[in-house]
């Protein structure tokens, strides 16, 4: 696995990010087709860099890629009900739609699909 950086703000404009995600991949010697899928709401931003197995790519030092971009609410799943914060139970699970600092090795990022979660979830509050 490579660890690449990328700047805090980038355009999401498609030709850029085709070009941006292309330099990338050239510079750590990569070919191929890749899915790039992009998570985003106003606060954080998940790419997802997927890698299809094509043999015709192999051949031929040629990067194709196919940009989605998906903005979307993201929620962070947890053990227990956190106090005097709204919690979503769904389907025997328990989000939050926001994370603080002292929470954040505790919990897991849910990026895919929230929509579900937060119409159909029930929403629960305990106060202390």
């Amino acid at each position: 696995m490579k660890i690449i950086n990328i700047p805090y703000k980038i355009s999401l404009d498609k030709n850029y990010l085709k070009e941006y995600f292309k330099k990338i991949i050239k510079q750590n010697n990569m070919r191929g087709m890749y899915y790039i899928k992009i998570y985003y709401d106003d606060n954080r931003t998940v790419i997802e860099i997927i890698k299809k197995d094509m043999d015709y790519y192999e051949l031929e030092d040629e990067i194709d890629m196919n940009i989605i971009i998906n903005k979307n609410s993201f929620l962070y799943e947890v053990d227990n009900i956190v106090p005097n914060i709204e919690n979503i139970i769904y389907k025997d699970k328990i989000y939050i739609k926001e994370n603080d600092i002292n929470l954040v090795e505790f919990t897991k990022i849910k990026y895919k699909n929230t929509e579900n979660i937060i119409e159909y979830g029930k929403r629960v509050k305990y106060l202390i």
